[in-house]
């Protein structure tokens, strides 16, 4: 296993600008499973460039909605009321976020004893486990966990490899 470490200036990123009185101490580990190194970039571009390729209203063939590819039950329950189609991107990224925050209680032991471990090859983050909660529920992410059961989305994408994937992102 090869380790590397950098410190980045978060100005020498052109998407980072806006940050760039913030300097970020970045681990990159080479993975013997996983290959390439995940893009260090936001969460919510990365969540939004994975889930809908950027499409405001897409609707994939289940019936998850928008950017984030949300179920309207998840919607419901997270406290929207009204027309899912008229959802702006400013409220999707309210909606995720709402999620995320639910995510991470419910989360909260997973969080604080696998975040900077470890497990299956893939260096876990606190991002990446959110981000496979997104893809399966907090309850599929427990089983991972407890079981070792990597359990996978209608369209086959598995739980590891969004913890892999989103294991650089930032806030």
């Amino acid at each position: 296993m090869k380790k590397i470490m950098l410190l980045l200036c978060l100005y020498s990123l052109p998407c980072l600008a806006p940050y760039k009185e913030f300097k970020i101490l970045v681990t990159i580990i080479k993975d013997k499973h996983y290959g390439e190194i995940p893009p260090i970039m936001p969460f919510t571009e990365l969540m939004m460039q994975s889930e809908s390729s950027g499409e405001l209203h897409c609707i994939n063939p289940i019936g998850c909605y928008g950017l984030f590819q949300f179920k309207e039950k998840t919607l419901r329950g997270l406290g929207f009321r009204g027309n899912v189609m008229r959802l702006s991107k400013r409220q999707q990224i309210v909606y995720l976020n709402k999620y995320r925050a639910l995510n991470r209680i419910k989360l909260h032991d997973y969080i604080n004893r696998f975040a900077g471990t470890r497990f299956k090859d893939i260096y876990i983050t606190e991002n990446g486990i959110l981000a496979a909660a997104h893809l399966g529920g907090p309850g599929s992410v427990k089983k991972l966990f407890d079981k070792s059961i990597d359990s996978h989305d209608a369209n086959g994408t598995y739980l590891l490899d969004y913890m892999f994937k989103f294991s650089n992102t930032y806030n």
